[in-house]
């Protein structure tokens, strides 16, 4: 018999959190900037334990913003940082293509505009490609980017949901510009050695740790 098992913020994404926090990283979102407009096409996590939490979230962002809760889901292990390039997680299947083509579909067949692009910690899927939460980060700020890229026309705004060890959980939104500055500042502090595991993964996407 299989049994199931909860996962757990490590206490180094915990750190991670914490001072992506105080740099700006993360930022506490009331959801009145969210163009939300004809509703949302929101790309997740599929994990069953989570989902619902999720789309809570979300909802009770865009409500107290004043917009359409109307959400159009793509789901799957890893959620949005799927969409990056680089990410590690299901190149084999061309996820990315997969759900590029997908956002494409459901803003021509829906005329929805803003897409929201979400992570969560700690994600299984990270765990079992090693990819820590600064890294899980990256690929998420790079889905957004390569979105904005190949669909110009969209708004598109990135979340990560946190679930702390305590018990605690927060909904964040992500900065790409701060992100950047942040990395910029970490690699001149370490070239040799950027981000812990990044650097080669995104230069050698062969290697292990790579899934699917």
């Amino acid at each position: 018999m299989h049994t199931h098992t909860t996962s757990v913020l490590s206490p180094e994404d915990a750190r991670s959190i914490a001072i992506l926090e105080h740099a700006g990283v993360l930022q506490a979102h009331d959801g009145s900037k969210l163009e939300t407009g004809n509703g949302i096409i929101l790309i997740t996590c599929s994990d069953g334990d989570k989902i619902l939490e999720f789309l809570e979230h979300i909802e009770e962002l865009i409500r107290e913003g004043g917009g359409k809760f109307r959400p159009h889901i793509f789901a799957g292990h890893g959620g949005a940082m799927l969409i990056a390039e680089d990410c590690p997680l299901y190149r084999r299947t061309h996820a990315d293509k997969f759900l590029l083509e997908q956002i494409a579909d459901a803003h021509e067949m829906k005329d929805i505009k803003t897409v929201i692009l979400m992570v969560h910690a700690p994600c299984g899927a990270a765990k079992k490609g090693n990819i820590d939460v600064v890294q899980e980060l990256a690929y998420l700020v790079r889905a957004k980017k390569r979105v904005k890229e190949v669909m110009p026309q969209l708004t598109v705004s990135s979340f990560i949901d946190v679930h702390f060890a305590n018990g605690t959980k927060k909904i964040m939104f992500v900065s790409p510009d701060a992100f950047d500055a942040w990395y910029q500042t970490q690699a001149k502090k370490a070239p040799t050695a950027r981000i812990r595991g990044l650097e080669d993964i995104l230069i050698h996407p062969d290697l292990p740790g790579n899934i699917l």
